[in-house]
This record gives C-alpha cells, structure tokens and sequence, in this order.
C-alpha cells in the first residue's frame, strides 16, 4: 500500500517495534506468554533511517516494554 494511505492527520505514519514478548509473567496479565526479545539500537537506529527514507515523518513505538531497561532506553534519545 502506498504510504499516503497510512497517516495522522496530513503527516504519513507508522508503528515500530522495539522488542516482543514480555520478561514477566504476572498473573492479571491477558497477554500471552512470549519470551522477551529485544532487538539491538544499530536495528532500530536503521529501520528508522529507511522509514525516514520513505518520507515518514510520525513514528508510534507500540512497544509495552519500551523502557524496561532504563539505560537501553536512553540510548534511543
């Protein structure tokens, strides 16, 4: 699909994905259990240049454990 048709408002947009799964597995939780896996910065530092790339300028982190590791998280900034 072309990329005009995903957008907010006028600005093209997409989600990216830091890690999956979760390290915990909490009893109230709904979500299934899937090992956590988190993906290197090079990874995410070069899908962000080829979704830049495409003229992308709105990026959603859907990514519940986004800063689980405070120090991982900062290297994002």
């Amino acid at each position: 699909m072309p990329v005009k048709n995903y957008s907010i408002g006028k600005n093209p947009y997409t989600f990216l994905l830091a890690s999956r799964g979760c390290p915990f597995n909490c009893s109230f939780c709904g979500k299934p259990l899937v090992p956590y896996r988190r993906r290197t910065l090079k990874s995410i530092e070069n899908e962000v240049d080829q979704i830049a790339g495409m003229g992308i300028r709105a990026v959603d982190f859907e990514d519940d454990m986004l800063n689980l590791d405070i120090a991982f998280f900062r290297g994002y900034a």
